[in-house]
């Protein structure tokens, strides 16, 4: 007895696992959706501007750069780690391909562009001059920014107090940081979040409802 309590301390509580075929597909899907963003970020005939008053009230507060800038490696890292491990990675992959791939569907037929400011000053701005030389200012709508900092933060979730606070605190700051750096307008940050969160949880519902009844009737 003890013994077994011996092997379970030294037992690595991150264990990696073989990846599946169907780990394989995901993460494909996961790339391929992701990296569409870039050939649809370019102007268009048809483009449109979604601003609205609140969008012109908000300020350049530069130090949010921070933030948005240091998001995609963690969110990309976790990506990584789900993959690795086979901790809920389907789940998570299909969520973020879906996702994207409506995002990415979206900015085909109805594509958006967000207004920049044309000089940004004071401490950190070189950050978001940065950004802006970066990423073309299209594709607001919906923001795969703030969509990929909800779907953390819900990955995160279940994953123990201490990551599921850094996933909240991530995303509440990642999603206003798209609007305050002027990088979406407030409609491309929403529709990323209400995207995302309706992704993720019909995903859950699905998987609770639909595809487990199916196996145990079968």
């Amino acid at each position: 007895m003890a013994g077994q309590q011996y092997e379970g301390q030294l037992r690595p509580r991150f264990a990696f696992a073989r990846p599946t075929l169907r780990d394989w597909v995901l993460a494909v899907a996961v790339l391929v959706s992701a990296f569409l963003y870039f050939p649809l970020n370019h102007d268009s005939p048809n483009i449109h501007i979604l601003t609205a008053s609140l969008n012109g009230d908000l300020p350049v507060v530069p130090v949010f750069a921070i933030p948005y800038l240091v998001f995609l490696p963690i969110f990309w890292l976790a990506v990584a780690y789900a993959f690795a491990t086979g901790r809920d990675f389907a789940l998570f992959a299909l969520s973020i391909a879906i996702a994207y791939f409506v995002s990415d569907l979206v900015y085909v037929l109805y594509p958006t562009y967000m207004p920049r400011p044309q000089h940004v000053t004071g401490f950190l701005s070189g950050l978001v001059r940065y950004v802006y030389s970066h990423d073309s200012p299209y594709n607001d709508f919906p923001s795969e920014h703030t969509g990929s900092a909800v779907l953390l933060a819900l990955y995160l979730w279940p994953q123990g107090r201490l990551l599921r606070g850094a996933g909240l605190i991530l995303a509440a700051l990642v999603i206003p940081a798209t609007m305050l750096i002027k990088q979406h307008s407030v409609a491309g940050a929403a529709g990323g979040v209400v995207l995302a969160a309706a992704t993720w949880f019909a995903l859950v519902y699905a998987r609770r409802h639909l595809i487990k009844p199916a196996r145990n009737s079968q």
